[in-house]
């Protein structure tokens, strides 16, 4: 049982809650009005930027002093096969970095053949790494380059900033990227094992300076088996170092399936997660296919994808499709059903998962919307898996730039306004689309009762019941609205979901009472005992 210190008066409050947050620093922030474009960004929360041809979003970094890192591909003329490595940066305003590449652009290229960006990450340094593929006719490679802060590249790194790694030879391709806190770089994707086509997840690590790192797996590559067709697109790096790396498997019954599996630090799968360090989900027996993977401060896993259902005749991709694992690699029964869930009607495809720091979820991908070809799309769901209907409409947001939009890449900046980027088309051609979301102003929402003590806070509306607990020490948070009963001097909060309970109990004329939080699935309470009630709050002091 954790139990803060307290102050000098009293309140009572019973929380229980699934305990799926994230820690991003202090959560001083209240937020409401969630889902509205961010006029402050662009032309009304949105901005294009027009390279090339086939210009396209696949990935987002942040910098601390507020800059977007746009990464993806552009072509130099109208041959796609000839397509480069493409980074923009903007400022917060949305506008152009000119400090930046030219006029804010980079294009590199490696051998004048299909080159794209997958992911994107920043080092501790503000330089700037990318991974994808790089093609010499019909040979591809793992290909990696990295940028100084200005956007030209590193010498230090490889060869001239840029460097390329092969399996077998077959043909390799990185869709995925984390950096170690030790700053060791972990690029993730697929390679052809031989001649007869099978792929097989593979992972290469690298000393800061673009070489191999021997001391992981062979000769710093490692490749893992699910089926006959498998390939990694998104990875990340647990606490305790392990690597967890998700991406698809075709099985034998010709269909597609979530595959997910996680390695020790020196590569060796981990035998205590799922069958062998491996772990295999199918939804409906179909097609299924994982595109961005996020960790939850408890350990949990989030996956998101699409997934094909019995409701789609042709078995395309017709549906947003998560799935939530416990530390072990089984599925968390807490989460959908039995641990998945399937949204359909507009939403078509998956392509990028956040959780911020409340617990909640943010999938961002495609919508077929009032008929057009595509639009960006977000869906944001509650930590049991529900949609929350009090994002956009029904727990979900479309933002149409041009006739065919689509979002690849999905972020959350250090102020809590979430950015989604893509791909724009219309009849002038292509561009990068980004648009940045306000998840409310935070003057918006009026919390007129406040307790705390010195290192816990509860803000409560007593006329919406509005409130948000937050713990400053962990960075723990959980914002809803319950039901306010107010009977002479006492006022009685109560919040009844699938995934919490929340119960108050506070005195209004002499501003008394208690306090008690208890997350059921941490199996630990909070306790503000003899608290101030007053109408001033200092949160996360």
């Amino acid at each position: 049982m954790k139990q803060p210190n307290a102050r000098s008066a009293t309140a009572f409050m019973a929380v229980a809650v699934i305990a799926s947050v994230i820690s991003v620093g202090p959560l001083c922030h209240v937020y409401a009005g969630v889902g509205n474009l961010d006029s402050s960004f662009g032309n009304g929360g949105k901005v294009v930027t027009r390279l090339g041809y086939g210009d396209r979003v696949t990935c987002l970094a942040f910098q601390p002093d507020g800059k977007i890192i746009a990464a993806g591909v552009s072509a130099s003329r109208g041959i796609y096969s000839a397509s480069d490595f493409a980074l923009v940066r903007y400022n917060a305003d949305g506008n152009l970095d000119l400090s930046f590449g030219v006029d804010g652009k980079v294009l590199t290229d490696f051998f004048g053949d299909e080159d794209y960006i997958n992911a994107v990450l920043l080092q501790f340094d503000g330089k700037i790494v990318a991974a994808g593929r790089a093609r010499k006719g019909a040979l591809i490679f793992f290909g990696l380059v990295r940028y100084n802060r200005d956007g030209s590249l590193d010498s230090t790194f490889g060869s001239g900033g840029k460097l390329l790694t092969s399996f077998f030879g077959y043909g390799d391709d990185a869709l995925a990227m984390a950096i170690q806190p030790d700053g060791r770089i972990v690029a993730a994707g697929r390679t052809f094992t031989g001649p007869s086509s099978e792929v097989d997840f593979a992972l290469a690590r690298y000393n800061s300076d673009g070489t191999l790192d021997t001391m992981f797996g062979s000769g710093g590559r490692v490749h893992t088996d699910f089926g006959a067709y498998d390939l990694i697109t998104a990875m990340a790096i647990q606490p305790d170092g392990k690597i967890v790396a998700a991406g698809d498997t075709f099985t034998e019954g010709a269909q597609t399936d979530f595959a997910l599996a996680r390695y020790n630090r020196d590569g060796s799968l981990d035998s205590t997660f799922g069958s062998g360090g491996k772990v295999v989900t199918d939804f409906a027996r179909l097609e299924d296919f994982v595109s961005g993977l996020a960790l939850q401060p408890d350990g949990k896993i989030v996956l998101a994808g699409d997934v094909s259902t019995f409701t789609s005749p042709s078995f395309d991709a017709n549906g947003f499709g998560l799935a939530r694992y416990n530390k072990d690699g089984s599925l968390d029964s807490t989460f959908g059903s039995g641990g998945k869930v399937i949204t359909e009607g507009e939403l078509n495809a998956a392509r990028a998962v956040i959780i911020q720091p409340n617990g909640k979820i943010i999938a961002a991908g495609l919508a077929i919307h009032n008929n057009s070809n595509g639009d960006f799309a977000l869906a944001r769901y509650k930590s049991n898996g529900s949609l929350d209907q009090g994002f956009g409409s029904g727990g979900i947001i479309t933002s149409d730039f041009t006739p065919s939009d689509y979002a690849f890449a999905l972020g959350l900046q250090s102020d809590g306004k979430v950015v989604a980027a893509g791909s724009v088309t219309d009849d002038q051609g292509s561009g990068f689309g980004l648009a940045r979301y306000d998840l409310g102003d935070i003057t918006s929402k009026s919390y007129d009762m406040h307790v705390q003590n010195d290192t816990c806070v509860l803000q409560l509306d007593s006329v919406s019941g509005d409130y948000r607990f937050t713990d400053c020490a962990s960075g723990f948070a959980i914002e809803d609205t319950g039901k306010i009963k107010i009977r002479g001097c006492k006022l009685i909060l109560h919040d009844a979901s699938d995934d919490h309970d929340v119960w108050a109990k506070l005195n209004i004329c002499t501003l008394t009472g208690k306090t008690v939080i208890e997350l059921f699935s941490h199996r630990t309470s909070y306790s503000l005992k003899d608290a101030d009630i007053t109408a001033s709050v200092s949160p996360c002091r």
